[in-house]
């Protein structure tokens, strides 16, 4: 008899690899034909199910994950938009005399791009954990694995009413936390 998703996990946070192994084996090739119908490459779809299942691992004691199919969709999802948006930069020009080029076509730096996804990836994680339990639960379930209102009230036994009220504190306070560093951001 296989494991459910929900005990797999539990034992993946008390750091069972096996567990990982089978929850891997049960969605990299859902993952993979996903990723594969809108990007057809494979090494790119390797990679993105690689890095899933690697943050999967190394974030397994702070993620809370109550359905697998649509937190692992949602992480494909992602990874696939940021793979081609990454890919979708211009390409570099090299010339002798660089004063030639014109603004628009000023070199893309996905170096210092990533950086900064990293970094707003870090305060946004920190932003939310300024949250209560609830709220942080609410939001990542609405605009991470891309549930709607309804479908969070019901799983959550609570209200529409208060998924919304809920996310829009949440937003509140991304908003007002996030407004400096785009100043921030503006001046640099």
């Amino acid at each position: 008899m296989s494991a459910t998703d929900a005990a797999l996990w539990e034992a993946i946070q008390h750091d069972d690899a096996g567990a990982f192994e089978a929850l891997y084996q049960r969605y990299w090739q859902r993952m993979f034909a996903a990723a594969y119908a809108r990007l057809a490459s494979r090494e790119a779809c390797e990679e993105i199910v690689h890095d899933i299942f690697l943050r999967l691992w190394t974030e397994r004691h702070r993620l809370q994950i109550d359905y697998f199919p649509a937190y692992l969709a949602a992480a494909a999802r992602y990874h696939v938009a940021r793979h081609q948006r990454a890919t979708a930069a211009r390409p570099l020009h090299y010339t002798d005399a660089p004063e030639t080029l014109s603004p628009a076509r000023a070199d893309y730096n996905l170096g210092e791009t990533r950086l900064l996804d990293l970094d707003l990836e870090k305060r946004l994680a920190a932003a939310l954990g300024q949250l209560p339990r609830r709220c942080q639960q609410i939001f990542l379930l609405s605009r991470v694995q891309q549930f709607s209102n309804d479908e969070i009230a019901q799983q959550l036994d609570i209200s529409r009413r208060s998924v919304e009220n809920q996310l829009t504190t949440a937003l509140r306070h991304l908003r007002v936390l996030f407004r400096a560093f785009v100043l921030l951001l503006a001046v640099w």
